[in-house]
């Protein structure tokens, strides 16, 4: 809002710094005049002549201005950018909060096969820890007998030959036993549309299942 005329000269009196960022500006200054420092790059807090704060990215180059150092550079506002970054940063906190309490488990896997993701509820559903299980292969948790069937099928979706879709699987847990999962994938695309993995969701279905069976036991015998 200033013209150039009243812009003239006011940095080094700190009339368009926040009084926040005052003591860090002007010892920003003096450090680059004073021990010669060739470049500056530093973000601070601005002020317009309506009194509107900004986010001020500076940059400044030490030169020689009649025969003193002197700091020749720009000052470029990036209030949106920085606010952006913010509101990205609160709403992947947020989703992130809520992938956490979820009793969901929330994967990705690579279009070779390889976990690049799982929630926090993968190790209360299988036993394995996030960390030892994120960079293996997703096979290695299915059950033997359904193995090959799930790998054909992960191939064929990967290369377009079969339309992904729902399907339940028998996953095997740190401890040897046996649980029954239903997962809902879907495809991961790049910028050009082409598959570059899964991601979705699965859930521990293993007490339905068997209370299913029972129920169909019980039918059977009677």
């Amino acid at each position: 809002g200033y013209s150039e005329d009243e812009i003239t000269g006011r940095l080094s009196k700190l009339e368009i710094i926040a009084e926040e960022d005052h003591e860090m500006v002007s010892q920003k200054i003096k450090d680059q005049l004073e021990r010669r420092v060739a470049k500056s790059h530093y973000i601070f807090r601005g002020r317009r002549k309506d009194g509107i704060i900004l986010d001020v990215e500076a940059h400044g180059a030490l030169i020689e201005h009649e025969g003193r150092p002197a700091i020749f550079g720009f000052l470029m506002d990036i209030t949106d950018r920085r606010q952006g970054a913010l509101a990205l940063q609160a709403s992947e906190q947020k989703y992130r909060r809520l992938v956490n309490n979820l009793r969901t488990v929330v994967f990705q896997c690579d279009a070779n096969g390889i976990w690049t993701f799982l929630s926090p509820a993968w190790e209360q559903m299988s036993g394995y820890r996030v960390e030892e299980t994120v960079g293996t292969v997703f096979s290695d948790i299915i059950y033997p007998e359904d193995r090959d069937f799930r790998v054909k099928v992960f191939v064929e979706c990967i290369h377009g030959e079969r339309e992904i879709e729902r399907y339940t699987c028998r996953i095997i847990c740190k401890d040897g036993s046996m649980k029954w999962a239903e997962v809902n994938p879907d495809l991961i695309h790049d910028e050009q549309g082409r598959v570059i993995g899964i991601s979705g969701t699965f859930d521990d279905i293993h007490e339905r299942v068997m209370a299913e069976k029972a129920l169909r036991d019980s039918e059977n015998r009677n």
